[in-house]
């Protein structure tokens, strides 16, 4: 009895490492796509100034 919750014990502990280890690799994925938003957002605040004066 006390091997078979030794063992539920150590498999909710392997299944928490390998959930928070996707949580951070999620986490990178929307600080990288964050950034590039960012740039993307500048690019195009930039192409508008641009056709602006353009126009003008």
């Amino acid at each position: 009895m006390d091997n078979e919750i030794k063992d539920i014990l150590i498999k909710l502990l392997e299944g928490q490492t390998r959930l928070e280890t996707e949580i951070n690799g999620v986490k990178n994925d929307i600080k990288k796509n964050s950034i590039k938003l960012e740039a993307i957002e500048k690019k195009i605040d930039i192409i508008t100034e641009v056709q602006t004066s353009h126009k003008e």
